[in-house]
């Protein structure tokens, strides 16, 4: 078991007042983790605005090429990029915990609250800039970013605190998706042929891999779990409801995303051989 590492910065008089209203509420250790909730906020809204700011200065003749929507669309997709290079390497550590793996649902450790602090705060950010930018990016994106925000907040009862470093798991394909968004938006040549196709290869074995059949299996783990009479009695009627609706969303969500990067591959397939067969006939 790890310790949190950020606990030296927590504001023990802040949290002593806010404590009986956490625990009020049903969030047991919410308090010692809300600093860490709002510094990881903080952190990613400051990668975006920087993006903003610094992208033009290294990028500028490629960024000129993009339209007002992939403009923000790029800056999302560095916040995310951070965030996934920092959640993935630090979730490993959640594994081979005695603590954790006693009881999926209601275990606690202080690390796995730091972990679930970084996934919140992402998650608010996440759900701000969905809602603002609907109109863009469709219904989908912020529904993921409502039910994720809904499963990693509710960890703090404790409740699912078990499978932290599972979920965060589902983000090592994110690293790829970025990639491949940078690969097809930015002007053509930003990219050698190499590594669009390498990256192209690598996102849908990760995708498919972590996401469809890590994340399928452990989301059944935990929806079985939670409905377990003897971790049913712990907790409100509605929470395994709400969180079994909120998984069933993400894997829903899961399968269309890689379907829609099946069709698009076949699209490129079919364009390339069609591609081929026009140099024949000339």
């Amino acid at each position: 078991m790890y310790d949190d590492p950020l606990a030296f910065l927590t504001p023990w008089p802040l949290v002593e007042q806010l404590q009986p209203y956490c625990e009020k509420i049903g969030f047991r250790y919410l308090a010692p983790h809300l600093h860490e909730i709002f510094l990881a906020f903080a952190f990613y809204q400051g990668i975006f605005l920087l993006s903003g700011v610094v992208s033009p200065l290294i990028w500028g003749k490629q960024l000129r090429t993009l339209s007002a929507k992939n403009r923000i669309d790029f800056d999302i997709h560095i916040v995310s990029q951070f965030q996934a290079l920092i959640v993935v390497p630090l979730a490993f550590f959640c594994f081979n915990d005695n603590v954790l793996s006693a009881n999926i649902i209601t275990s606690y450790t202080p690390y796995a609250g730091f972990m679930g602090s970084l996934a919140t705060g992402y998650f608010v950010w996440d759900l701000i800039i969905c809602t603002r930018y609907v109109s863009l990016f469709g219904i989908g994106f912020l529904l993921h970013a409502i039910c994720a925000l809904f499963v990693f907040a509710q960890g703090f009862r404790p409740y699912v605190m078990g499978m932290m470093g599972h979920f965060l798991m589902f983000e090592m394909s994110t690293p790829f998706v970025n990639m491949n968004w940078f690969v097809s938006r930015l002007p053509k040549g930003t990219f050698p042929p190499w590594f669009e196709a390498a990256n192209g290869i690598a996102l849908m074995t990760v995708f498919f891999g972590c996401r469809i059949l890590w994340g399928n299996y452990w989301s059944y783990v935990t929806v079985t779990s939670m409905w377990l009479p003897e971790n049913r009695a712990l907790y409100p009627f509605w929470l395994p409801i709400m969180n079994t609706m909120s998984n069933l969303t993400l894997v829903s969500l899961n399968f269309f995303w890689f379907s829609k990067m099946i069709r698009i591959l076949h699209k490129k397939i079919s364009g390339a051989k069609k591609e081929t067969g026009a140099h024949k006939l000339d």
